[in-house]
Formats: structure tokens, C-alpha cells, sequence
């Protein structure tokens, strides 16, 4: 599956799974209007919690591996002070990456419980 972003570029589904989120992060999900295949104005991506320069790394590295301009990627950091519904949204999107299913959910219930 394709994705059209920002009306100029072609994302690959397959490539955002082989990029190497294991470097970065412990689970990546793709979400938002791009997750269901349709155009989509950035890629709406949530990660687990994740220093600011690593930050600044991932973006830039996955920018440059999409060849993609760095406005057409939102990442966006799952962590306790995250409203609950984002929560929900991202992680009912596609999982590009996850090395830890318990981080995923011990995350998600302690958004759910503590908001």
C-alpha cells in the first residue's frame, strides 16, 4: 500500500516497516489518514517515549530514508501526560514496529487510568 502525502510524495507501508525503528524506539504505529491508505497532508506517527536528540535523529534519519521533507512527518511521542483518545487513536493504527507488546499496553491502560 501507498500513501500520498502533502499532495507530491509516495510513502511505501512496506518501507516504513523496514526502516530500522529498533535503533530508535520500542513501538512505532502509523495512524491518522494516512493508516487507512488515503492521502494524507504529513505522516502521523506515534513512538514510545524517547529522548530529545534521538528525537531530532529519528526525524531526520526517517526523512531522509522516505525522502520525505521533515514537515510532512509528525512524531508524536507516547508517554503519561498524553491525552488519552491520542492514545487510543495511534495505537488502533498500523504497527510499524514493536519490540515490546507490554510497553504498548501497560502504556496505553496507564494513560486510560490516570486521565
Amino acid at each position: 500500500m501507498d500513501v500520498v502525502v502533502g499532495r507530491a510524495y509516495k510513502v511505501s507501508l512496506e518501507a516504513l516497516k523496514r526502516f530500522p525503528w529498533g535503533k530508535y524506539v520500542k513501538f512505532a504505529f502509523l495512524f491518522g489518514s494516512a493508516s487507512s491508505g488515503g492521502p494524507a497532508g504529513d505522516l502521523d506517527i506515534a513512538i514510545s517515549k524517547i529522548s530529545l536528540e534521538a528525537l531530532g535523529d529519528l526525524l531526520a534519519d526517517l526523512a531522509k530514508y522516505l525522502s520525505l521533507p521533515e514537515d510532512f512527518i509528525d512524531l508524536v511521542v507516547v508517554t503519561e501526560r498524553t491525552p488519552c483518545p491520542l492514545v487510543l487513536e495511534a495505537l488502533k493504527g498500523v504497527p510499524l514496529y514493536v519490540a515490546d507488546w507490554d510497553e504498548c499496553i501497560s502504556t496505553s491502560i496507564y494513560v486510560k487510568i490516570n486521565k
